[in-house]
């Protein structure tokens, strides 16, 4: 795990300042950098046979951000931030988390223990400036970037958890592909009745894929693409297999 915080003893911002100030964005090449001197990080085993399993158990200063990784680079689909409610006292301040992810991440749900779903992108909302809510968050999408960063603190006695879900798709969302075997014969881009009635001309006889065509090579099919030039497709879906 990464700590990326300042030394307190040389910041000489004001107490609303830290507060409104976040994580800032943590590219590539500073992040190698950051690795390459092993005391910027720790690594922290999994302890996999106690009560929870598959969990961690790490003390973390307030008042610091820290940056979180998988040590091999892999997505959390879902995990689980608690704290112990009786540690913090009322002095202390927010523990900033940031986690990339990898995957495309059109929202990452945050619900804490009371049931509560906490919108995306709610620091930077001046109804929670300058006091932060445990669970307030920021989500960057950008290609480049990929970062959840979000709070987690003691302000609400009754917040002791959230559970951090990634969701790749929520609206207009590509349907499941059921697997199938794969067709022991070619299919051959180039003859029409290959595609099963995919595309028909204005007399209703099949033909091949055209411009502006929305294609779909099934998950059954094993097609060769044997023609020169393509005419410009408006959506190209592999399932199955194309061979060019």
């Amino acid at each position: 795990m990464q700590d990326d915080s300042t030394d307190d003893s040389t910041d000489d911002s004001t107490e609303e300042e830290e507060e409104e100030v976040f994580v800032p964005k943590v590219t590539q090449d500073t992040f190698e950098l950051m690795i390459d001197d092993t005391q910027n990080f720790e690594i922290v085993p999994m302890r996999s046979k106690k009560n929870p399993s598959d969990h961690w158990v790490v003390p973390f200063i307030t008042g610091h951000k820290y940056y979180l990784r998988w040590e091999f680079g892999l997505d959390f689909e879902s995990m689980k931030i608690e704290t112990m409610n009786w540690l913090w006292d009322t002095t202390d301040k927010d523990i900033y988390f940031t986690l990339p992810h990898y995957d495309v991440r059109e929202a990452i749900y945050i619900d804490d223990n009371t049931g509560y779903r906490h919108p995306n992108n709610t620091i930077g909302n001046e109804l929670n400036e300058p006091k932060l809510a445990f669970g307030d968050n920021l989500l960057l999408n950008d290609t480049e970037t990929r970062l959840l960063e979000v709070v987690i603190n003691g302000n609400n006695p009754k917040l002791s958890s959230v559970t951090m879900t990634g969701v790749r798709c929520i609206d207009d969302c590509q349907e499941a592909i059921e697997d199938e075997e794969l067709e022991l014969e070619f299919r051959y881009w180039s003859n029409a009745s290959h595609w099963d009635s995919q595309f028909a001309d204005s007399d209703g006889n099949d033909r091949i894929p055209e411009f502006d065509d929305e294609v779909i090579i099934e998950s059954s099919w094993n097609m060769i693409y044997d023609i020169e030039d393509s005419p410009k497709l408006f959506k190209l879906e592999i399932r199955g297999k194309l061979t060019f």
